[in-house]
């Protein structure tokens, strides 16, 4: 039984309960809710991309309870060869104060030779015109901590042993 009964007014055994089974690959387990909770209810596991999505959805219509996410704006930059070729990709989004910076990738043979820095340089440009006054990231151990770093970023926190033993996973961010 779980210990509900603490956050209800009335003691648990004025409650009525219902029961709910989880069934994994390797054993059922139960357990009992006090019915306040949801008169009816079954847990089922979901692991496909266009749930992750429905749930980011969600999550998504209750924050804009609280604020309004349509001032949240894509950045995007790209650089392409002549043909076409995409050589370099930059993507985030700005909102209120903050650029978050999510995926920023170069093609090998553009490394060390300035691009990239251009790429980081406008986007971060583009955040500052749109009032943002930081900018926040995260990289991993065999990825470009050390370019962050040139740029003025900080660590803030290391994530260790990710996703496995041994590597790390590291959150940055800079005043603009």
């Amino acid at each position: 039984m779980l210990a509900l009964a603490d956050t209800y007014p009335l003691p648990a055994r004025c409650l009525p309960v219902f029961s709910l089974a989880v069934k994994t690959k390797s054993r059922i387990t139960s357990a009992s809710f006090p019915a306040r909770i949801v008169a009816s209810m079954h847990l089922t596991e979901q692991h496909q991309a266009e749930f992750a999505e429905l749930a980011k959805q969600k999550i998504a219509e209750f924050n804009a309870l609280h604020w309004d996410a349509s001032l949240r704006q894509p950045l995007g930059l790209a650089i392409h060869a002549d043909d076409g070729t995409l050589l370099g990709a930059l993507a985030g989004r700005t909102f209120g104060n903050w650029f978050y910076l999510e995926s920023f990738w170069l093609a090998p043979k553009l490394r060390g030779k300035g691009q990239g820095s251009e790429l980081l340089n406008r986007a971060e440009q583009i955040a500052r015109d749109r009032g943002c006054r930081n900018v926040v990231l995260d990289t991993l151990d065999f990825q470009a901590r050390p370019f962050y770093e040139k740029h003025g970023y900080q660590l803030q926190w290391t994530q260790q042993d990710y996703p496995f033993a041994g590597g790390a996973k590291y959150f940055m961010s800079k005043v603009l």
